[in-house]
């Protein structure tokens, strides 16, 4: 999995681990759309075929719009049929229309959420409390993901830098936020110009983590997905 201009793997907690700190950003946010694409990839080969694989999409309602799609795509591409998801897709409806409307809790969201939790932290401890410390201002875990490895238990000194970063990020927004309104105010009708807008797009990116990484985007954060409609 490697992604950005250097082709270094955003959490990747072997080899050289100090060169993600040269990504900006947060890693994880950065590291969804390869980690996803690992995971629908396995879903495809493994779980269509395998019977615990397809009991427990069965338990949890099915998949998320988004992962229907994805999953109905990546079987075209690789085996040129939907076969595999025809059936299960055929079995989650039957399925609903005799127990009734529940909540999907996506497989693939969970699966992708905690994948990108447990890497972060591989990746966090592999570089040290010395590196974090010295670590470019520029990259920067948000938020969404800094709250997931709250509720891990992590090394006394990764919680402290954890708990700092957590609660230093809601202040830096506002600085971002504020230095943009009064550029922009100070410009009256122009855009403001330099570092002012990509400063203020990078700290909201920090607050709210990913938000769809679909065509270039930044990443959508992996949640729970509570869709009861497939096709949505």
């Amino acid at each position: 999995m490697r992604d950005g201009p250097l082709g270094v793997d955003p959490l990747d907690p072997l080899g050289r681990p100090e060169a993600a700190l040269e990504l900006p950003g947060c890693p994880a946010c950065r590291a969804l759309p390869s980690l996803e694409a690992e995971l629908v990839g396995w879903f495809v080969t493994q779980s269509l075929a395998d019977g615990d694989g397809r009991r427990r999409l069965y338990a949890a309602g099915g998949l998320c719009a988004r992962h229907w799609h994805a999953v109905a795509n990546e079987e075209m591409r690789r085996r040129h049929t939907m076969l595999g998801t025809a059936q299960v897709l055929a079995e989650v409806l039957t399925r609903r229309s005799v127990q009734g409307e529940v909540p999907v809790v996506c497989p693939i969201c969970e699966d992708l959420e905690a994948s990108a939790a447990n890497r972060l932290y591989l990746l966090l401890t592999k570089l040290g409390p010395a590196a974090l410390t010295g670590a470019p201002l520029s990259w920067r875990p948000c938020l969404p993901h800094l709250e997931r490895l709250r509720l891990r238990r992590l090394e006394r000194w990764l919680a402290r830098w954890v708990d700092e970063r957590a609660e230093r990020c809601p202040a830096e927004v506002l600085a971002a936020a504020r230095r943009y309104a009064r550029t922009r105010e100070q410009r009256h009708h122009h855009e403001a110009t330099g570092s002012e807008a990509q400063d203020l797009l990078d700290a909201i990116a920090t607050l709210t983590g990913p938000v769809d990484h679909r065509a270039g985007d930044p990443p959508t954060r992996p949640a729970r997905t509570r869709d009861r409609r497939i096709g949505r």
